[in-house]
């Protein structure tokens, strides 16, 4: 029997003891499971930042994995839960817009969990529902026992690339511990709308023309020069110092606005 894998998202930081309540119910009930922080540390409600983070590392985990998500913009709604069925694996969250952030038209089957009999308030919900829903999965209950299965399709406005004239508008999408800026574009969609051609990527004050693949840069650069690579974390197209937090330093947040020109 192979070891069960059950991940953490949470913005729980690490002061104080959630994630230990969290794991050590885990452990007490599963006998063959390993329990993996994936990152306990998202900004406070940031919902858009744990969808993207879930996004980032998801298929790198096998069929069978479940993932505890705990961030919830609104605690008052926190005690509408769901089971979300993508490629094989479940996330387990509050009602909201998370799943479909991270995963838009992947998702397979959504359930919202059946609240226990015993619950009508809650301040941890990550402990008291969806903690004993991953050990109910893995012990072989169908999810179909455990809630009840929405047909309803939730349609988000989502940014994308697009055209202003001839220039290639882009978002931030995130900003990473060391404010690394993650554009809302995949290097393949990017060399799709490059088309072989020259570009300039204008940040502030400083202009971006090539795309390099490690945070040194390429030989000819200077230090500290702003530089473009394809993300291995994420397959988007991120913009980085060597040394520095690109964000602070130019001052950009989410949903940011950049401009591709091709030539």
């Amino acid at each position: 029997m192979s070891t069960q894998i059950i991940t953490l998202i949470a913005d729980w930081g690490n002061k104080d003891g959630f994630a230990g309540k969290v794991k050590g119910r885990l452990y007490s009930n599963l006998d063959l499971v390993n329990v993996v922080d994936i990152a306990t540390g998202i900004d406070p409600f940031d919902l858009r930042s744990a969808a993207f983070v879930l996004k980032s590392c998801f298929d790198d985990f096998p069929k069978g994995t479940i993932h505890l998500v705990d961030v919830c913009p609104n605690n008052n709604d926190c005690l509408s839960n769901l089971i979300v069925e993508v490629a094989g694996q479940y996330v387990l969250c509050a009602d909201t817009l998370l799943p479909w952030y991270a995963f838009g038209d992947r998702i397979e089957h959504v359930w919202r969990i059946n609240l226990p009999d015993n619950v009508h308030g809650d301040t941890f919900t990550a402990y008291t529902i969806l903690t004993p829903i991953a050990v109910a999965l893995v012990k072989g209950h169908k999810p179909d026992s455990l809630g009840t299965l929405l047909t309803e399709t939730r349609q988000i406005s989502t940014k994308a690339p697009f055209y202003e004239g001839d220039r290639l508008v882009v978002y931030i999408s995130h900003i990473d511990t060391y404010g690394n800026i993650y554009l809302n574009i995949s290097i393949e969609e990017f060399e799709r709308h490059r088309n072989g051609r020259n570009f300039s990527l204008m940040m502030k004050d400083r202009n971006i023309e090539s795309i390099t693949y490690s945070y040194q840069g390429s030989d000819h650069q200077i230090p500290r020069s702003i530089l473009l690579l394809p993300s291995v974390a994420t397959g988007m197209l991120e913009v980085a110092f060597s040394c520095a937090s690109v964000a602070k330093t130019m001052g950009m947040q989410v949903d940011d606005m950049l401009w591709f020109t091709f030539k």
